[in-house]
């Protein structure tokens, strides 16, 4: 990271103290860098390079976060909702920072992978329709996946006035409520022909743990998972 940032700046951006409240610290003595006190808000850290401490606590230095959260059922993907629960309200503690959002949204009670970051130039790269990131999703239905159907998939599927983007729908297997994979989320099958028990979001251009826990990334890790560079 060639630019340096302000001492001030860089610590609020890690976690939940105010620049006012980091200000004080540091004029406190609260503050060391590479090991040396530092009184001056203003003085210049590099994130990749310098070592910075607060109250005697190393302070992991990140410009932006990149989460894999494995969405269960009956959160929204928000940032904060009054009545339900949301996404970023399942961060870890020890891993929540101001501006923290979904990158990307999956209905309330659809399951599976949601990017959570912080990086919003990054997230409208992985969303932009330009760059084709595919994402695969696993369904649960009641019914059979028909050659018709998969055939409707490939030219788009009509959801209300608008149509879908290409999609390919393939059968992986055929227990009783069959499970179907392709890229729709649940309103793409038509209710008169099969009925959507669950639907599952597997990948985003990786694929998404089955722990259900999250794991955090440099914005290079970040930017490769997703095959943008």
């Amino acid at each position: 990271m060639a630019k340096k940032q302000r001492l001030d700046k860089a610590i609020s951006m890690q976690g939940n103290l105010s620049r006012s409240e980091v200000k004080t610290l540091i004029r406190k003595g609260a503050v060391t860098v590479n090991g040396q006190v530092v009184k001056a808000a203003d003085f210049g850290v590099d994130f990749d390079s310098d070592t910075v401490q607060v109250q005697g606590k190393p302070l992991c230095l990140r410009m932006h976060l990149y989460l894999m959260l494995n969405k269960p059922k009956g959160v929204v993907s928000a940032s904060e909702d009054k009545n339900q629960p949301t996404v970023v309200d399942l961060v870890p503690q020890n891993l929540w920072r101001k501006g923290l959002f979904p990158a990307g949204r999956l209905d309330k009670d659809t399951t599976g992978f949601v990017l959570i970051t912080d990086d919003g130039e990054f997230a409208h790269d992985i969303l932009s329709p330009k760059k084709h990131i595919p994402k695969t999703y696993h369904a649960l239905v009641d019914g059979a996946i028909t050659e018709r159907m998969e055939a409707d998939f490939a030219k788009g599927v009509r959801i209300g006035e608008d149509f879908t983007l290409p999609a390919s729908l393939k059968k992986f297997s055929s227990t009783p409520g069959g499970l179907g994979r392709g890229h729709p989320q649940r309103r793409a099958v038509p209710s008169n022909q099969a009925d959507v028990w669950s639907v599952r979001l597997k990948s985003f251009g990786i694929k998404a743990g089955a722990d259900g826990k999250t794991a955090a990334g440099p914005a290079a890790a970040g930017r490769r998972m997703s095959g943008i560079e």
